[in-house]
Formats: C-alpha cells, structure tokens, sequence
C-alpha cells in the first residue's frame, strides 16, 4: 500500500529545491557546495596571488638583576622574554610601478604564561614607484625609525635615554606616507586619528575627534653616514601637547657601527627633560661585540631630580641563520624619584637565545 503522506512530502521537496533532485543524495550537494566555494576563494580579487611570509623572532633570557636604593640591597633572578614576536607579510606586485602590502605582527611572551595576542604591527600599505607609499593601521613612528633605531641595537631593545624621554615606538589608528628621494634622503610624515574625544577641545558637528598627532621625519644616508631629525607632537588625554625633538647620527664602516642621538621633550611645563644616546657594534666573524651608553636630564632640581645614567655592554655569537645567543651587562644609576628617595643602583646580567625564522610561499 502506498503511503500518501510521505510521497507529498517528497514531491514538495523536489518542487522546491530541483537542484537537489540532480544530487544521488544531499552529501553529493554538499560536496559541489563546497567546490563551488573553493573556486570562488581562489578566483583572482579573492585573496589569491601574491607572496606571503611568516616570520617570526623568538627571544628568551635568564635575568639575574641586583638593586640597591641607598642600604637596601635586593636582587631576583627570572625567565623573561625579550620582545618575542610572530608576524605575517602578505605582498602582491599589482603593475606599473604600484606594490600592495598588509602586515599583522603579535607579540609572544616566553616567560609568565606563555602568552600569545597582544598587537605590535596591523596595517595595509600601498606604494607606486617614485610616488612614496600610504599606510593605515598600527606601525613604527617615524620618530623611532629616524632617532630610535640609530642606537636601538641589543637583542633586548636598548634601554637608555630615548626610552626615559621619549618612549615612542609604535602607535596605532595612524596614517602615514614614506618615500625616499635619490637612494639618498628618506621622508615619513605621520598622523593618527584615534576617534576619542576625551582630549578635544575643538569637536566637529558629528563629534569625532580630529587629528591626535602628528610628526615629520628625515633623514640622509651617504655613504655609511646617516644624518635625521624628527618631530612629534601629540596630545594627551588631559588636552596638553607633548612635543618631541629627536636628532640623530650614524656612521657604518666594514665591522664598525657608531650611533649617537639626542632625544627633547616639551609638555607645556616647567621641565624639558633630554637624553643623549651613544651606542656602537664591532663584529668579527660570526661574533659581534655591543656597547652603549646614555645620560638623562630631568631638568629638575633637588629631591625632585631624576636624573640617570647607564652603560651596556654586550657579546653576541651568530650560531647559524637562525639561531643567536647573548650575554648581556647593564649598570644603572638614577636618582631618587622625588621625595628624597635614595639613588637606586640596578645591575642587571642576562644570558639570551634568539631563535629568527621566516618562511615565504
């Protein structure tokens, strides 16, 4: 006996999907889906083409640090990390001179947790030969590309005077424009839009924010010899400006790298803190031998001085493209911070692997 129930449903059902009636069954349909789909993900303007790269650089140490603030002694030892970081590098040569980048860039950290996310780099470029090139997102200042980077030359960053003063390395919400002129001279003007209007005083009729900072960097680089100067200006939440100066100078010769920089800022106060920084490399085979030292001025006076001083010495041994190790002296001296808080003396011994890898499709 035929059952009129379910053979209405099954006329219903190919009625009103025909497709499916095509199929042997709704796992065949399932399966031309998905290879529609898979066409449709690598037909050109779906991602396809391009190079892509991920890179990444592995930096961990164990610390042994001493301070002393005035008869007190203290001291610890740790596993710390030591700027880690994981990025992906996506390029495509799209004609006639014009070039497309989209960079992400995260940090990891070795020691506490092992933990994985936070954003260093996020951003999308476009450039055309001879024009420049446009970025947007989250990238290195231009303050830290022409004056920070000159005597920035340890595994672990190097701490010193530009830190104290400036502290600028990358900033997020910015949009930016490089080019380079001749093979000679080097140009990036920076500004950011972060959409608070908490630091405001002049709001348009829909109340966004306006512009939030902006820079202009230069530089010349002639025959080993690298000249830059830098301007920031930026406003704080509290509405006040923060105005920085950075000149720097470098100079690389077969296995020698000298770098001296200068490093101002102005808050509207009665304090313009500055800092000088001298940093310098030799290597000899696949060994390199890093020395820096810097002073800083709080420009103020008394109990309330800060003021500080320091040197680092370092060796590094290259074992083979990837993997680097380190053996790194740091001495600091700063004054107390205000209050008449003894001078802290810190000591700090760290022995480091860095591990650099990078991969291209």
């Amino acid at each position: 006996m035929i059952k009129v129930k379910p053979l209405l449903v099954s006329v219903a059902v190919l009625a009103a999907l025909p497709s499916f009636a095509q199929a042997q069954s709704l796992e065949d349909r399932i399966r031309q889906l998905e290879s529609q789909i898979g066409v449709m993900e690598s037909t050109p303007g779906q991602g396809a083409g391009g190079s892509v790269e991920l890179y990444g650089s592995l930096r961990t140490q164990l610390q042994y640090q001493d301070q002393e603030v005035g008869t007190a002694d203290d001291s610890s030892t740790d596993v710390t990390d030591a700027a880690s970081r994981i990025g992906i590098r996506a390029t495509s040569d799209m004609g006639n001179g014009w070039k497309a980048t989209a960079r992400g860039e995260w940090k990891v950290q070795i020691g506490e947790g092992a933990g994985f996310g936070d954003g260093r780099l996020a951003y999308v470029q476009l450039a055309k030969d001879g024009l420049g090139a446009v970025a947007i997102g989250q990238q290195w200042t231009g303050f830290y590309n022409f004056v920070g980077a000159v005597t920035d030359v340890a595994n672990d960053g190097t701490p010193g005077g530009y830190n104290l003063v400036a502290g600028v390395f990358r900033a997020s919400n910015m949009v930016t424009y490089t080019n380079k002129f001749a093979g000679l001279v080097s140009v990036q003007v920076d500004t950011q839009f972060d959409g608070d209007t908490d630091n405001d005083t002049d709001l348009t009729n829909d109340g966004r924010d306006n512009l939030d900072r902006y820079a202009v960097s230069a530089g010349v680089n002639l025959e080993g010899v690298q000249l830059a100067a830098s301007y920031d200006s930026s406003k704080a939440d509290s509405g006040d400006s923060t105005d920085l100066l950075g000149l720097a100078a470098g100079y690389a010769q077969g296995p020698y790298y000298v770098g001296l920089s200068y490093t101002s800022k102005d808050t509207g106060g009665t304090a313009e803190p500055s800092a000088i920084d001298l940093s310098g490399t030799y290597s000899f085979g696949k060994n390199t031998l890093i020395g820096h030292y810097y002073t800083y001025d709080s420009d103020l006076a008394g109990a309330a001085s800060n003021d500080a001083d320091g040197i680092q010495v370092a060796i590094q041994h290259q074992m083979n493209d990837q993997l680097r190790l380190w053996a790194d002296l740091r001495l600091d001296d700063a004054d107390g911070v205000g209050g008449g808080i003894d001078d802290v003396e810190t000591t700090t011994l760290s022995l480091g692997a860095r591990y650099d890898f990078s991969i291209t499709n």
